[in-house]
């Protein structure tokens, strides 16, 4: 059973942000990376070290998709999506230092 994908509000006002085929893609790679075993971690997915942010990274090209798993209930919480450049991430314009 694939696992419900839950988006913040912060998440879809990330969204809001993007041009509509950055939006498109961020999307679909989201439903194809994390409805199933989004614990897991491969090339584009990673778990963060502790910080108070963010739990999970979802590599999407310079995108960044930081996300939380609750395995019991088989729920996805995206919390924000934002944008790295070189060894920066930046959420809405706003640097952010994980």
């Amino acid at each position: 059973m694939p696992f419900k994908l839950i988006y913040d509000k912060e998440a879809r006002d990330d969204l809001k942000e993007l041009k509509p085929h950055e939006a498109v893609t961020i999307l679909k790679t989201i439903e194809l990376q994390l409805s199933h075993h989004p614990a897991a971690e491969t090339n584009s997915r990673k778990l963060l070290r502790p910080n108070p942010f963010f739990t999970w990274e979802l590599r999407i090209q310079p995108f960044r998709v930081f996300y939380q798993v609750d395995e019991a209930s088989e729920e996805v919480r995206i919390q924000r999506i934002g944008c790295k450049i070189h060894n920066d991430v930046y959420l809405r314009g706003e640097k952010i230092e994980l």
